[in-house]
């Protein structure tokens, strides 16, 4: 099989060979290439330490990414690409990190060390494609399996559990039976592992799209990294268009959603790079206004200080959104009234904010137009001196 690498990738490739070493593409990235989907990131394996990495790769930035696990980042042309050397693990006390790494000259010992089998292939142009584990049947059939025993590779790191779902989700494969058995088996190993790990995968999980069986299928492991989570409402996490909204479904489900911000903070979730702190301030907002009056719009548009956006997601949250369009027509900063305008007339700082808000509720309605004269009106008539 004749697989085209691209040119960055390859030329660190032909170099390691050039010099006697073995070196391939090897993990995700090659999965991606095979299933024709979009590759972020190039990794590399090879015989070469990182020693001997450093002499051969001298004319290009290096980054000393991992060194102790022997992964290097070699900076070609402005790509970061991960070169690590042939490795071989034992003893994972803590379900997480092998507390003994052993770098080796044998691609066969480095690939069975790999969490599933369609992450287990090699392959560079002199060689071909190495497959020890049946991987390329395994993607041709779209099963998620385990390489080797799925209890030792569970018990070695239990992450592996998350990644295993987020797989299966993403590529949308089913689990290897025995994978999934040793999941249901093994997933109270995940109260080793960091929230902020586990937060990241939950993420990138709740991140893809058509995940309703996901959810339902592996809904007991979600409830054991969040023990107040009750039954998620898949199907409408699966209809929501972002990330927020698919969150405020899924911690809508807690025994209690108004600790929800509280609960979220808890599991970390701002370690990820999607999700900001003010994110889930807005998704706490959200679960707050669940099943909101549908009439109750400008007293909730006012409540939330007239943030648009926010007022946008909470009723698409609640399949309302249709209800929005006749009042988007201006936003609160295009009122053609402004504070200073007030404070000429003759009212003091205090009743500000209260005399713009009514003057932008009264614009919603259509009771006042967006002129400076026709606000000086209402104002005097609302707010007599």
């Amino acid at each position: 099989m004749l697989i085209q690498i691209p040119n960055k990738p390859k030329l660190i490739i032909d170099i390691l060979l050039d010099q006697g070493y073995q070196a391939g593409l090897v993990g995700g990235c090659l999965r991606n290439i095979l299933l024709g989907i979009e590759v972020k990131d190039y990794d590399i394996a090879t015989s070469a330490t990182t020693l001997q990495m450093k002499k051969i790769l001298n004319q290009f930035t290096i980054i000393d990414l991992g060194e102790k696990f022997g992964t290097l980042v070699i900076v070609v042309e402005g790509e970061n690409i991960e070169v690590t050397t042939f490795r071989k693990e034992s003893n994972y006390t803590d379900n997480r990190h092998p507390d003994k790494v052993e770098f080796i000259n044998n691609l066969e010992e480095d690939l069975k060390r790999r969490d599933f089998t369609i992450n287990a292939l090699y392959y560079n142009d002199k060689v071909g494609l190495i497959d020890l584990f049946n991987s390329i049947n395994d993607l041709n059939m779209k099963i998620i399996k385990a390489v080797g025993d799925p209890l030792e590779r569970f018990k070695e790191d239990s992450l592996r559990i998350l990644r295993g779902i987020r797989f299966s989700a993403k590529l949308k494969f089913q689990l290897e039976i025995n994978t999934k058995l040793a999941m249901e088996k093994s997933y109270p190993l995940l109260s080793n592992i960091t929230k902020e790990r586990t937060a990241i995968e939950l993420i990138e999980i709740l991140n893809c799209s058509n995940i309703e069986s996901t959810i339902n299928e592996f809904l007991p492991i979600f409830q054991y990294l969040i023990p107040d989570l009750g039954i998620v409402n898949s199907k409408k996490l699966d209809s929501m268009p972002s990330l927020k909204l698919k969150l405020a479904v899924f911690f809508s489900a807690l025994s209690n959603p108004e600790i929800a911000y509280d609960k979220m903070m808890e599991q970390k979730l701002t370690v990820s790079s999607r999700i900001r702190k003010s994110d889930l301030r807005d998704i706490a907002i959200i679960i707050k206004y669940a099943n909101i009056d549908a009439l109750d719009i400008i007293n909730t548009y006012k409540e939330i200080r007239w943030n648009k956006e926010l007022l946008e997601d909470i009723y698409k949250f609640n399949n309302q959104f249709d209800l929005l369009t006749p009042i988007f027509s201006i936003t609160y900063k295009e009122m053609k009234i402004k504070g200073n305008d007030i404070l000429s007339l003759g009212y003091k700082d205090e009743i500000i904010q209260q005399i713009l808000d009514e003057c932008f509720t009264n614009l919603l309605l259509r009771k006042v137009s967006n002129i400076k004269s026709a606000y000086c009106d209402l104002i005097t008539e609302i707010f007599p001196k």
